[in-house]
């Protein structure tokens, strides 16, 4: 109904109603948990992706490929004859780059580089490192490639977040689903390095464009006590795509299948965005509000809801918004204009880098502990479910602050731990190294949440884009944590986790508390009264 249809003291009692316009389509209906299961399939699509560089480029034995004549050896027979020895890690180990020049007649034999090579395929049928021998020489065009992936997270999360905040949720979740299709399917088929590691670039581009615009865009649109089942359902979708990745991979133990797989499930998502308009509190935020009221009466529909006086509703809300921030469109600087949202651009960044660190260095490293690379993940899966349970519980029943703070401690403590732990008790390592891995994986469920609780809506995909080009650099560093392990001292990369996550403990404690609090719409929700009133409630 529209407002002429009541009388004027009516319709004003009824817009003082709703404070917020989650207030008008219900906090969690249908239509809301419509976009959850969407979220399923996104969340999904962002773990197989994430997290498939290991079975592409699996760790496998090679060695100089055998010319026809000595075809009749086995490889072991090829080896001793032809092989030079060398001695790594205080082995006595044959050579796989260099071979005894066999064609000359000499005492003395001399070696040369290896021209071809031959791949173990007792686990894997086929890598990329296979297909392109990236080996000897080439070794670190395997690596740079792995991180293309992760240089597009980078990038995208630059511009990400600016074009959501300005342009809309929908044009960028669009954007990123086709390119990520398109990206994905010339992965599989390139026929050059080069156009792999580029397409895996791009990949990263669409994936991080719908994947960090679409979870921003279901929390604008669900009610605060809510939010805890968003990220709940996140952490299990994500899980259950890290666990159909490694029975993917343990069945067809081929790259190309495995890469078609992670390539397909955008598809299903293009299919579902018929069901996702754009963001109505971004469309309120923006002034947009013919456009934000056809968009809410399509909602309210969709939740079974009635109300009288719409029209004027939505203007009042818009009112509201224009008289705390009467410019609505926001960059990058307005992250550093109001102390409260100082205080959280410069923590919360930081927390991202540390903690994507420690998991991504457990997880793209999953021989770090030794042992099979299917079962290690497996496990990781495992205790992921395990850790969404834990999830629901905990966040429904403590702070956010408080849960943040207790895992970052527990984290850096655990970590610390494991350099004490004796040379003959290699199974407590174990133990030990998998608990930090659970417990990084609550750690960062919950600081995805939290961060987008912390931003406003105007610069909410700006402050996480922010977040996530921070965690790039985690995530960039952590391969390395084996090789600094390796070539330095096995104790070393723990002690600076240890020391980093303590530190980032202690560092949560000026931030805000979000529980049950209204998501804040404009920048001058943040100023130093309001910022100091907020922390002392925590």
């Amino acid at each position: 109904m529209k407002g002429h249809d009541i009388e004027p003291n009516e319709l004003q009692q009824e817009t003082k109603k709703y404070e917020d316009f989650i207030d008008l389509i219900g906090g969690f209906r249908k239509w809301q948990k419509m976009l959850t299961l969407i979220l399923v399939c996104t969340c999904f699509t962002s773990a197989i992706n994430n997290m498939n560089w290991p079975f592409l480029a699996p760790r496998i034995d090679y060695w100089c490929a055998r010319p026809p004549k000595y075809f009749n050896l086995s490889v072991e027979e090829w080896k001793n004859i032809s092989a030079p020895t060398e001695i790594k890690k205080g082995k006595t180990v044959h050579s796989q780059c260099q071979v005894y020049d066999l064609d000359r007649k000499s005492e003395n034999l001399s070696k040369i580089p290896c021209s071809s090579w031959e791949y173990d395929h007792s686990v894997f049928k086929s890598s990329i490192i296979g297909k392109w021998n990236l080996v000897c020489d080439d070794y670190w065009m395997a690596s740079f490639s792995g991180s293309s992936y992760f240089m597009g997270l980078f990038v995208s999360a630059l511009i990400i977040g600016q074009l959501s905040d300005r342009y809309g949720r929908r044009p960028v979740i669009m954007f990123g689903i086709i390119l990520h299709i398109l990206s994905g399917l010339l992965c599989t088929i390139s026929p050059f390095y080069w156009m792999f590691t580029a397409c895996r670039f791009l990949t990263a581009v669409g994936k991080n464009a719908f994947g960090l615009a679409y979870f921003v865009y279901v929390l604008e649109v669900v009610g605060p006590n809510y939010r805890e089942n968003v990220f709940v359902v996140a952490c299990l979708s994500y899980t259950t795509g890290m666990l159909s990745l490694v029975a993917v991979s343990w069945l067809v133990k081929d790259w190309f299948y495995i890469q078609l797989y992670c390539s397909l499930p955008p598809f299903v998502l293009l299919l579902l965005t018929r069901f996702i308009p754009e963001s109505p509190r971004w469309l309120l935020a923006q002034g947009k509000l013919h456009k934000a009221e056809k968009v809410i009466e399509r909602i309210m529909k969709t939740n079974k809801i009635q109300i009288i006086g719409l029209t004027e509703i939505i203007a009042e809300l818009h009112f509201k918004i224009k008289l705390d921030d009467k410019k609505t469109r926001r960059n990058f600087l307005d992250l550093f204009k109001k102390r409260g949202l100082r205080k959280i651009t410069f923590i919360t960044p930081i927390m991202w880098l540390i903690i994507k660190f420690n998991l991504y260095a457990l997880s793209l490293n999953p021989d770090i502990a030794g042992g099979n690379i299917f079962i290690l993940f497996s496990i990781f899966c495992l205790l992921n479910y395990f850790a969404c349970g834990v999830l629901y519980i905990i966040l429904h029943r403590f702070n956010r602050k408080r849960i943040e703070i207790f895992l970052c401690i527990l984290n850096g403590i655990l970590s610390l731990l494991i350099i004490a732990v004796p040379q003959e008790y290699p199974w407590l390592r174990v133990v030990f190294i998998v608990s930090c891995r659970f417990f990084t994986s609550l750690a960062s469920a919950t600081l995805t949440g939290f961060t987008t609780e912390l931003f406003p809506t105007v610069v909410r995909s700006v402050g996480l884009g922010l977040c996530s080009t921070f965690s790039r650099f985690g995530i960039v560093l952590a391969p390395f944590m084996k090789d600094l392990s390796v070539k330095v001292d096995w104790k070393l990369p723990f002690i600076i986790v240890g020391v980093l996550m303590i530190i980032t403990g202690f560092g949560v404690i000026p931030l805000p508390e979000t529980k049950n609090t209204r998501l804040k719409d404009t920048i001058q929700h943040y100023s130093k009264k309001s910022a100091k009133e907020e922390t002392s409630l925590c």
